[in-house]
């Protein structure tokens, strides 16, 4: 392994190589919150910033062409299903960092010192394993408890890079942290913590005595794979790790922004382009408040008039004034006896010097692009279709710069989405993403049941055939891991511009709803009657609907359906003709049918038979179960009669003895 000083070495000829454009970023930065009269580098900037940075762009993850129009609806499915894991990923992620800010420090820095740095880290949260083996080997005891990824907006002068003519040649990358004691020990042990030099100051915080940092310089070293920690003063390489991220350039930051580009990736800052005419504008805005101090609404007269013009200095409206003497008549006048204060030279001074400010002005929009239509500033006698064009022209240089903030988004997004691919765990991606989807176990089990319910002839539920066509996490995974983003498409997606406008947006909404819906008839019948014409149309299709904004969702739909009206002229129309094989196994298939019918009739028939004599038994013997009882009630009731038949007798003789 190289020494330290091989690395510090490196540094600080980027450092030199450098030197001019660090100073003059500084400058700029003192310009940039000067007090002035009129700090023409604060108002360029704040409006730039805010027509570059007006909307919040989201990331956008499509599939492929070749995964759209694949054949095979799973590989379709899985590559649909991990594009949406991936977007709802990053969008989570983005959330968590306040992503609006850190793009609108990002566009700052660019406008000011001519270079935007967004420099991105991996931070996994470890938790203690709860109970021994639930931790994996690798962790030391310790479980992924969440993942991230962080956006650093990093200064110009924390950052050095190795010489090349183009971002793919840049050898290495290093990035200036400043940390406490605390964060060393943290980070890198206790025992290192003690032998770094804790001197450090940032440049803006020169004057906090009482602040002790180290320097520390993280190295990312292309050519060999490894990122290597190195601080000032202290002669061992910090840390060393080979290739921590694994992503597909290295580096874990996009190509820095720049809006004016020099030779070698230098980066020109555009207030050094108009910086004389800002200086000129300044001594113009000194010069013309001095003038305007200097000018006096004042005047000299003899003493003796001194009575008459403080009484007309203190009279009412239509009030006359008389006076004794006659010294104001015999000078013509009040304009007679009255010297007034020479301004006329000076007004005209100040009036050349507002021409030549405004001529500054124009010279700087000129260089910046500002139009006066982005300024708010328009001609009340101009008409609204001058207006409209006026705007248009000043925009197209906007729209350059826009185009490259969102270039600049997308490149941070492939990163994020790189990492995430790499290295997000399938308990994270289910978590963040809310997606669900079926176990291993689960989706096999509903395969083999929608399986037998075909063979049966059975319609089968939409919730069953959605769950065994669904991919399962363990594949989602593996693919992103294998695949990484050669098989998806990363855009941004900005709701709004500094230059729309609603009116002929609800037009455009409006044409393309027309127009669309009558080339979609037009093509389902010419593709009915020729499918050989379904790619054209898909290609004609296509490349009208790009022309109009927000148009990735329905031209991904028009896509989808029209290759469903494919499949669906290519199913069969008439059902192919039996073969003898399955007119015998129909046939047997309706003897079986017909034997286990009759066998179900015969018993139904015998359990009904068994009923009604069950019934007719149950009849018989209730009746003579009542006969029985009517004999037994006879019997009783002849019984007693016989008995008061035979003491009846008995009776009457006890009568005759008394």
């Amino acid at each position: 392994m190289k020494t330290a000083q091989y690395y510090l070495d490196k540094i600080n000829s980027a450092v030199r190589r450098e030197a001019a454009y660090y100073k003059t970023c500084a400058e700029i930065e003192k310009e940039f919150s000067a007090e002035k009269r009129f700090n023409i580098l604060f108002s360029n900037t704040d409006l730039l910033l805010g027509a570059l940075t007006s909307n919040n762009p989201k990331p956008v993850i499509k599939v492929r062409f070749p995964k759209q129009n694949a054949q095979n609806a799973y590989e379709k499915i899985l590559a649909n299903t991990i594009g949406e894991v991936v977007e709802r990923a990053v969008i989570y992620n983005n959330d968590n960092l306040n992503f609006k800010e850190i793009i609108e420090e990002l566009v700052q820095n660019a406008l000011l010192s001519g270079r935007a740095i967004a420099f991105l880290s991996y931070e996994p949260e470890f938790a203690p394993a709860a109970g021994e083996g639930a931790a994996p080997a690798d962790y030391d005891g310790e479980i992924i408890k969440s993942q991230s990824v962080k956006i650093k907006c990093i200064d110009y002068e924390d950052f050095r890079f190795g010489y090349a003519k183009t971002w793919e040649k840049v050898p290495w990358v290093a990035v200036r942290h400043c940390m406490s004691r605390a964060d060393v020990t943290k980070r890198f042990g206790a025992q290192i913590s003690e032998e770094l030099d804790y001197s450090y100051r940032p440049k803006q915080e020169q004057g906090e005595k009482d602040l002790k940092l180290a320097c520390i310089w993280e190295f990312w070293d292309k050519n060999e794979k490894e990122v290597l920690f190195v601080s000032p003063g202290y002669s061992e390489v910090i840390s060393c790790e080979k290739d921590p991220y694994e992503l597909e350039g290295f580096f874990p930051m996009p190509e820095p922004l720049r809006f004016i580009k020099g030779k070698n990736l230098s980066a020109v800052p555009e207030y050094k382009i108009y910086r004389k005419a800002a200086e000129s504008l300044e001594k113009v805005e000194k010069r013309i408040d001095a003038l305007v101090s200097n000018i006096k609404a004042n005047a000299v007269s003899s003493a003796k008039n001194k009575e008459a013009l403080d009484a007309l200095l203190n009279a009412e409206d239509s009030e006359i004034i008389t006076v004794a003497n006659s010294d104001i008549q015999a000078a013509g006048g009040l304009g007679g006896v009255i010297m007034e204060y020479p301004n006329e030279g000076k007004m005209k001074v100040v009036q050349n010097l507002v021409n030549r400010k405004n001529d500054l002005l124009e010279t700087i929009y000129g260089i910046t692009g500002i139009s006066d239509i982005l300024r708010g500033q328009t001609d009340a006698q101009e008409t609204a279709k001058a207006q409209q064009i006026k705007g248009k022209f000043g925009s197209l240089r906007l729209q350059k710069r826009q185009a490259q903030v969102q270039e600049f988004i997308r490149k941070i997004y492939e990163v994020i989405t790189n990492i995430i691919c790499e290295h997000f765990t399938q308990e994270t991606l289910r978590d963040l993403s809310s997606i669900v989807l079926p176990a291993e176990g689960e989706r096999a089990l509903t395969q083999e049941k929608v399986k037998q319910m075909r063979e049966e002839g059975a319609q089968i539920p939409p919730e069953l055939l959605d769950i065994s066509q669904k991919p399962t996490w363990t594949e989602v995974v593996l693919s992103m891991r294998e695949n990484g983003l050669r098989s998806y498409i990363i855009e941004v997606e900005s709701s709004a511009t500094a230059f729309d406008d609603e009116t002929e947006d609800r037009a455009a909404r409006q044409e393309l709803f027309t127009a669309l819906t009558s080339a979609l008839q037009n093509a389902m019948s010419a593709i009915a009657a020729q499918p050989a014409l379904l790619n054209i149309y898909k290609q004609l299709l296509n490349f009208w609907i790009d022309g109009f904004k927000y148009s990735r969702a329905l031209k991904e739909g028009v896509n989808e359906a029209l290759n469903a009206f494919e499949q669906s002229l290519k199913q069969p129309k008439n059902p192919p003709a039996p073969t003898p094989e399955m007119i015998i196994a129909q046939a047997e298939q309706i003897k079986a049918q017909a034997e286990l019918t009759n066998a179900q009739t015969k018993a139904e028939q015998g359990k009904a038979e068994l009923i009604l004599k069950t019934q007719k038994e149950n009849q018989e013997l209730e009746i003579k179960k009542a006969q029985l009882q009517a004999d037994i009630a006879k019997l009783q009731a002849d019984f007693i009669l016989k008995q008061q038949k035979a003491n009846a007798p008995l009776k009457r003789a006890s009568e005759v003895n008394i």
